[in-house]
């Protein structure tokens, strides 16, 4: 099952773009609409629905940069639960590269779904605890991977970094131009840099970006926006786009799952056919919803991108 990089990464691709209907959203003259990543392939595989979403847009440039540096490894560093993790994982098996996780946490017998797919698909688990995770980019980590994994390719955490930009600026092939508002859920800042920089590119500086924060805090996202764009070609987008990082909608904080969302969860799924994952496009579609029914998105055309995850929602709802 071995592919080329061309066979992933240069194919034509037709994700579906769908409306959400609901009286509310009529009664405030808004219309909403959800670009559909999780469904990027027409191959209905684990290894395909993995790679589909976000994550295949933030990869693929470094994909590519990792060939040109014939770097044997892959090796890139997550969470538990990460998405980022789980579609590396994959990409290696399609492309025969070994690849390598350096996990969060500590090693379990039992291991959850993200992380026994990544092993059942080749990518070698190292686990690290929160102090030792915490100083993974430190000079003495690095090398002592270095030592026994070399030459291998670096990705960050979630795959962010200007590459990533390059990747996610794509995206805006697929979104008409007539939208009002573009609309995701934000972990690293990743795709939201390079939505950003895809609007500034084809000088679509009206349009605006809402990104919901799926982390606790504040700001912190906004400036891991601003310096991933300061690092690519196009530094002036972030001044020249309208855009905004919103820090109320994470219910807790990462990865974290309250009744009132799985009831949100549950209605939208019934009703609409399509289904969310808890740890970001439930808390993205929660967050319009709230915003609209308060008034605060009248008259606008809103699209909301559903960057896939779903394996975060076998995950979570398992717990």
């Amino acid at each position: 099952m071995v592919k080329s990089y061309s066979d992933l990464f240069e194919r034509p691709l037709n994700p579906a773009l769908v409306e959400i209907k609901e009286p509310f959203l009529d009664q405030q003259q808004v219309r909403l609409y959800c670009l559909r990543l999780e469904q990027l392939f027409p191959e209905n595989e684990a290894l395909y629905r993995a790679i589909s979403g976000n994550k295949y847009f933030k990869l693929k440039y470094n994909i590519l940069q990792a060939l040109k540096e014939q770097a044997m490894t892959l090796l890139s560093f997550g969470g538990a639960y990460s998405n980022h993790i789980y579609a590396l994982a994959a990409i290696g098996k399609l492309l025969a590269l070994p690849t390598i996780g350096v996990i969060r946490g500590e090693s379990c017998q039992s291991l959850n779904p993200v992380l026994a797919c990544a092993e059942k698909w080749g990518m070698h688990l190292i686990y690290l605890n929160r102090e030792q995770y915490r100083k993974k980019h430190s000079d003495i980590a690095l090398k002592a991977i270095a030592s026994l994994y070399a030459p291998y390719y670096l990705l960050p955490e979630g795959g962010s970094n200007a590459l990533a930009v390059k990747g996610c600026a794509e995206l805006l092939h697929f979104i008409p131009d007539n939208m009002d508002t573009i609309a995701l859920a934000v972990g690293t800042g990743g795709t939201m840099a390079g939505i950003i920089q895809g609007l500034y590119q084809h000088s679509n500086s009206t349009t605006k970006v809402l990104g919901f924060s799926v982390l606790k805090g504040d700001n912190f996202l906004t400036q891991a926006v601003r310096n991933l764009l300061s690092d690519t070609d196009t530094p002036l987008a972030s001044e020249r786009v309208n855009w905004q990082v919103i820090n109320t909608y994470h219910f807790g904080g990462y990865a974290k799952v309250t009744p009132l969302l799985r009831q949100f969860m549950d209605r939208f799924e019934q009703q609409h056919a399509l289904l969310l994952d808890p740890v970001y496009t439930a808390k993205m579609l929660y967050g319009i919803y709230d915003m609209v029914e308060k008034g605060r998105l009248k008259n606008t055309n809103i699209l909301c991108i559903h960057t896939g995850g779903l394996i975060g929602r076998t995950a979570q709802l398992m717990k």
